[in-house]
């Protein structure tokens, strides 16, 4: 996130407790507001922040074209990528060896597929901050995660 974008998360907040503290009369109030506020939208923010930077990761699969006469074919590295079977084999496969291999309930792996991990190299990437922002996923949790798909590698 820009600094900016975290001054103006400030400043509303700042505002936010502002409000508050007017209302109740209380310095206390307006202080507490302020602090909640801007923990609230921060997190929030970080969170939008974090999934476009994973959409952004996301590589599309590409499909050349038949080359024609006298077309000069060359290697494309992004064309050659062979795809996981996570992404052949889809949704279910990935959420079933979720559950399988970090031995959790069905729940849990689809938060995390719903989260943006679409595979177990989206998991070996991640750090426990990012896995706890997953409903159902506690710090100790990520960290089993994480240590077992790096353990798979």
């Amino acid at each position: 996130m820009k600094p900016y974008h975290v001054l103006g998360l400030a400043a509303l907040a700042f505002v936010i407790g502002a409000i508050a503290g007017m209302v109740t009369g209380d310095m206390a109030a307006l202080v507490g507001a302020s602090v909640f506020s801007f923990a609230t939208m921060f997190a929030i923010a970080y969170s939008i922040e974090l999934r476009r930077a994973r959409k952004r990761k996301e590589v599309q699969v590409q499909t050349p074209s038949a080359p024609g006469d006298g077309d000069v074919v060359g290697f494309d590295p992004e064309l050659a990528r062979t795809r996981s079977d996570e992404e052949v084999l889809g949704e279910g496969h990935t959420v079933q060896s979720y559950m399988r291999e970090f031995n959790i309930p069905r729940e849990k792996a689809q938060n995390l597929y719903d989260a943006g991990y679409r595979r177990m190299g989206d998991l070996s990437e991640a750090i426990p901050e990012d896995l706890t922002m997953v409903k159902g996923v506690n710090p100790t949790l990520a960290r089993k995660i994480i240590a077992t798909v790096r353990g798979r590698n």
